[in-house]
């Protein structure tokens, strides 16, 4: 599997990863020299767009389906399958290659963002945020 990467305004490939792996279900850019990628070989790897080097930063025990990063964190977040349903987020510090924490959820997750805080949608009517500066969480459950 590979992952290309291509300058949208000449319309012309600038990188490409090869991937040891079957199927690549998620990527994002991190913080404009490097990208992330995760799929069915349960890691998390970081992309250096300038040397084409890929690093592997570890992963969890089931396949990365969602991704995305937090520049002011430098922390790459990703969503993996837990047999069923999607459950667990990790969140790993991209330049110590470390692992921060893992979330277990009570609901499948369908999608996650990130702006200032990590907004994750899942099943149930729960919205989860977890907020990056201060550690602090909160679930809003429709009070």
């Amino acid at each position: 599997m590979t992952m290309q990467f291509y300058d949208v305004a000449v319309n012309e490939q600038e990188v490409k990863f090869n991937h040891q792996v079957a199927v690549l279900l998620a990527c994002a850019f991190g913080d404009g020299t490097s990208a992330f990628s995760g799929g069915f070989d349960n890691g998390v790897h970081e992309l250096d767009l300038e040397t084409e080097k890929m690093m592997y930063l570890g992963n969890d025990s089931n396949a990365v389906s969602a991704m995305s990063f937090s520049r002011e964190q430098s922390m790459s977040i990703s969503l993996h399958w837990l047999e069923d349903p999607d459950l667990t987020v990790l969140l790993s510090n991209a330049k110590a290659n470390t692992a921060i924490s893992t979330l277990i959820l009570p609901e499948h997750i369908y999608h996650l963002d990130l702006i200032n805080i990590l907004i994750i949608g899942m099943a149930s009517p729960i919205s989860y945020m977890r907020y990056l500066e201060n550690g602090s969480a909160c679930a809003d459950e429709g009070q």
